[in-house]
């Protein structure tokens, strides 16, 4: 059981993060129960979220949900946006994202770790002015990835 409330107590911080910055595109609360149902709220609509024993109760402009814990398989934040394509100048470091490929070049030798939230590496790159991921082999979610000194946000 406490497995669970870590993933919850995640997805709280991601949900108090992306609030912030959503838009008027379509962003989701994805909770898929262990039935199979799938239940898609959107970000804009959620005001909070409590737990009251195995309840979570998503309290939304449009009226309360309610969930058992115990019936929750997984819950995530479907965050899909409309940039296809980035390209960023980090002082030393240009990053450029291209068709789901995140390519970082400099002047020196390139070292590449993304980290998903749990901390564990899940992909990594090196090479000598120049190094890739794939992010498409990465499931959707948000990471963090550090190329050489710096670090940033992805979101998948």
């Amino acid at each position: 059981m406490r497995h669970n409330y870590k993933h919850l107590g995640l997805a709280l911080l991601l949900l108090a993060g992306v609030s912030l910055s959503a838009s008027a595109e379509e962003k989701g609360l994805v909770i898929t129960a262990k039935s199979g149902d799938l239940t898609k709220l959107k970000v804009t609509d959620v005001q909070n979220i409590t737990f009251d024993g195995n309840t979570m109760n998503v309290h939304m402009t449009s009226g309360d949900r309610t969930f058992i814990v115990d019936d929750i398989e997984e819950m995530h934040f479907d965050l899909t946006t409309s940039i296809d394509d980035i390209n960023a100048d980090l002082g030393d470091l240009k990053v450029t994202i291209a068709a789901g490929v995140m390519t970082v070049t400099a002047d020196a030798p390139v070292a590449i770790k993304v980290y998903g939230l749990n901390g564990i590496v899940v992909a990594s790159a090196s090479g000598n002015g120049s190094a890739s991921v794939d992010l498409n082999t990465l499931a959707k979610g948000v990471y963090v990835v550090k190329a050489n000194n710096k670090v940033i946000k992805v979101n998948r």
